[in-house]
């Protein structure tokens, strides 16, 4: 099971919601020493926007958040406790 597997069903343990598999809101891809946070959906993009910093170098377009490993688990346990699904 990768890292992201592990996280997810960690994260579901503790949610206070139940834990349910619908469309994604945010999908993230751990690639290793980097991690894409790519928004699925219009509250994706949002939530993304509202509660991420995206000054710096940010290469892709629609959205998506480039973003280091350490910061994941945060930003996907936030989202999770504000209602959005992420895959």
């Amino acid at each position: 099971m990768d890292s992201f597997n592990r996280l997810a069903a960690h994260l579901a343990s503790i949610s206070p919601q139940p834990y349910r598999r619908g469309t994604p809101d945010i999908r993230v891809e751990d690639h290793g020493s980097i991690v894409l946070l790519r928004p699925a959906t219009t509250a994706g993009r949002e939530w993304l926007e509202a509660h991420c910093d995206q000054s710096g170098y940010q290469p892709f377009s629609g959205g998506t958040l480039l973003c280091e490993p350490r910061y994941v688990a945060n930003i996907v346990r936030r989202a999770i406790e504000d209602g959005l699904e992420v895959e």
